[in-house]
């Protein structure tokens, strides 16, 4: 596709309508009237192998108003991945991958970064010292810009909107880190185990208050895990077409000591912690769970 070399898959999904009715999405929102009177979206995703180790991924993710997902598209909103528009261009080379991506937001009444462009380049699973110890490195840079999200126009969705922690203004500027791991990977019977060491540094050309920062992350600790699964090939049954079951558990421990110089209150929130559908909901909750009021 676009005369470019390699396989290609996307898709696309347009679709729109005449709004004359109201929302019903539950609780005290059963009747909301939707911000526009032409409703739909536009959502086209498309990803590219250009050989050699390249892929190129591309989305445009268009939306009439906050409200047109959560009503029509309700499993998509609550599960799939968020809506961007974005492109980026990614290469790998066995365990180790470096992309450049710029990410626009479409739609105002999501909180979303912008990037002009930003680098990442990542490690996994690098062996050292003959297979005895493991790197993991995360390293990037770019320029951002946060857009916050807008206030709802329907009355009922104004009265509980919040803005979360970290949603002030637009900040924007350079924003650049590094991080870095070194674990052992080690086993005791059945259980895997790994103690580890973790050190980030981090800048941005503008905090909350608009001036240079830095900080410096350091962590210490230990992970483990232990896997159990049973195979019973006896249990059958042509009425639920079962021919067999199997089932995996996985118990997974992490215990960590950790410090910063810097808490992470004083940094615009370029990294979300939760998708849209998350914040959407936090922003209507009756107290702020990361740090807000």
């Amino acid at each position: 596709m676009f005369r470019l070399p390699g396989p290609a898959q996307g898709r696309l999904d347009a679709w729109g309508l005449k709004e004359q009715g109201l929302d019903n999405l539950g609780a005290d929102r059963r009747a909301l009237v939707p911000e526009r009177n032409f409703r739909g979206r536009l959502l086209w995703t498309h990803r590219q192998l250009l050989g050699n180790g390249y892929q190129l991924t591309a989305e445009i993710g268009l939306i009439s108003d906050r409200n047109f997902l959560e009503q029509y598209y309700e499993h998509e909103w609550d599960e799939q991945k968020d809506q961007a528009t974005g492109v980026e261009l990614k290469r790998y080379d066995e365990n180790a991958s470096w992309s450049i991506a710029t990410d626009v937001r479409t739609n105002d009444f999501f909180t979303q970064t912008e990037w002009f462009p930003r680098f990442d380049h990542y490690l996994i699973g690098q062996s050292l010292l003959g297979d005895r110890l493991s790197w993991q490195e995360h390293t990037r840079v770019g320029f951002a810009r946060l857009r916050t999200a807008g206030a709802p126009a329907d009355p009922i969705d104004a009265l509980k909107f919040d803005p979360l922690a970290g949603e002030a203004g637009n900040p924007q500027g350079i924003v650049a880190s590094s991080r870095q791991e070194i674990s052992m990977p080690l086993k005791w019977n059945s259980i895997k185990f790994a103690p580890y060491l973790l050190g980030e540094a981090a800048f941005y050309g503008n905090d909350i208050n608009g001036a240079d920062a830095s900080r410096l992350l350091g962590q210490v600790g230990v992970r483990a895990n232990l896997v159990m699964w049973q195979a019973r090939q006896e249990i059958r049954s042509r009425l639920f077409n079962v021919n067999g079951l199997a089932h995996k558990v996985i118990w997974h421990a992490d215990l960590y000591w950790a410090d910063a110089n810097q808490d992470m209150d004083k940094f615009p929130r370029y990294d979300a912690l939760d998708d849209d559908s998350i914040e959407h909901f936090r922003r209507r909750f009756f107290f702020d769970t990361f740090a807000g009021s």
